[in-house]
């Protein structure tokens, strides 16, 4: 156990080393990622639900995170840092709700 506090204390102080933009604008947008991204496994451990519910939400969330990280590599940073603010952090969890919502519909329907 101590080992893993010290890699996730590890992972945490490494955070602001992925910003090689000049400024700190981008650590605002690594903060939402990284926010949700603990967010998102935290509550997927903590709601009782089938598994295989919580692979098919985990499934959407990495897969929505990176085809978020795909769009939004081309565009410009400052022209667009509002917009890419907003991807990160709607586009992966409007799709998991969406996901969880039709999933849902699923299990009622049967």
């Amino acid at each position: 156990m101590k080992n893993l506090k010290g890699v996730t204390l590890l992972c945490l102080l490494l955070l602001p080393s992925w910003a090689f933009a000049h400024g700190e604008q981008i650590l605002y947008t690594i903060c939402i990622l990284a926010g949700l991204i603990i967010s998102f496994f935290i509550l997927i451990l903590a709601i009782r639900m089938p598994y295989a519910t919580k692979a098919l939400l985990t499934t959407v969330y990495i897969v929505a995170v990176l085809t978020v990280m795909i769009v939004i590599n081309r565009l410009p940073f400052f022209r667009n840092m509002t917009l890419i603010n907003i991807l990160v952090g709607g586009a992966p969890l409007l799709s998991v709700l969406v996901a969880y919502l039709l999933a849902q519909l699923k299990y009622k329907g049967h």
